[in-house]
């Protein structure tokens, strides 16, 4: 059934973690992720970490990059789209955002997680948070949600395209792959959570593409709870690595979209810094962020969900 009128505009709302852009905000920002629950020690942790990458998040400067060529590409044949960020936990919330397109002549909106995957832990919270802010409007809105795109064939493509260039770049064309991805709690894949299977398809479909034979699936940034996490983490494989006769490992961010703290610090000092550390060559692909490829790619999510939607 057809349930887009021609003539109104139609809503796309790009959801992200959210993230400090001044050095004032880290605190607050902890605080409001943790829901006030960590030790000053851990505060102290996490802002030298912000110290060490600008004492900032990029996230939001990237989202807001990400839907301005999304919105201009989604535009060149008819000016119906609008494209908006709302974050989970930092401004602009996703509340706020999701106000301002309820003031809007809306026909519909397309919910777009700018994670791939699904988990509880991530887009279930997105999703939990977005239906929670639509009950508190006194509009309704028609929406679509989309809850994991691990395999759309031009993400595939960016990250193989990303992988096959920075191989090359070194010196035998043929580094130890590690692919890493955000850890989260093991109860949830023991209660049935698809985020480490969505995982592992997107990773077969680019080992398809590439050719890659020598991989490793590793996990980092887990979080400070005390619960078991799953595994294994990038610094045991990295380890591991060097008790072979292999020296070169590239790191993709088969889980990262977006740099922010958990790309810029983890990966770029932390695991760099291990790497050297352990005396191997360590370079990583560079996150998403704006590659055409990947906004393409976006485009194609939005325009087949909603003809989807309209049959």
């Amino acid at each position: 059934m057809n349930t887009v009128k021609a003539n109104k505009k139609i809503a796309v709302l790009l959801l992200a973690f959210g993230g400090p852009v001044s050095s004032e905000e880290v605190e607050p920002f902890i605080k409001n992720v943790t829901g006030g629950e960590i030790a000053p020690d851990k505060i102290q942790m996490v802002l030298e970490r912000y110290k060490k990458i600008g004492g900032k998040s990029p996230l939001l400067e990237i989202t807001q990059k990400q839907a301005d060529l999304l919105q201009e590409m989604l535009n060149q044949n008819e000016n119906r789209f609008l494209v908006f960020v709302g974050m989970r936990y930092w401004r602009p919330f996703i509340a706020d955002t999701l106000k301002t397109i309820i003031s809007n002549e809306i026909e519909k909106i397309i919910v777009l997680p700018m994670t791939p995957y699904y988990s509880r832990a991530s887009t279930g919270g997105y999703y939990n948070d977005f239906l929670k802010s639509l009950s508190q409007s006194d509009k309704k809105a028609d929406y679509i949600f989309i809850k994991n795109w691990h395999d759309h064939p031009l993400f595939i493509k960016a990250f193989t395209e990303s992988i096959i260039e920075q191989k090359n770049k070194f010196l035998n064309k043929d580094p130890e792959i590690i692919f890493s991805a955000h850890s989260i709690p093991e109860k949830f894949i023991n209660e049935g959570d698809p985020y480490v299977s969505q995982i592992k398809e997107t990773i077969e479909a680019v080992l398809k593409n590439t050719g890659l034979a020598r991989w490793h699936l590793a996990f980092q940034s887990r979080g400070l709870s005390s619960m078991e996490w799953i595994g294994p983490e990038v610094s045991y494989v990295l380890e591991k690595i060097k008790n072979t006769n292999k020296k070169d490992v590239l790191l993709v961010p088969i889980g990262f979209i977006s740099d922010h703290i958990e790309t810029l610090y983890d990966i770029d000092i932390l695991y760099k810094n291990e790497a050297s550390r352990l005396g191997l060559n360590f370079r990583r692909v560079p996150s998403l962020n704006t590659n055409p490829t990947f906004i393409k790619s976006l485009e194609g999510l939005v325009r087949g969900y909603l003809q989807e939607d309209l049959k």
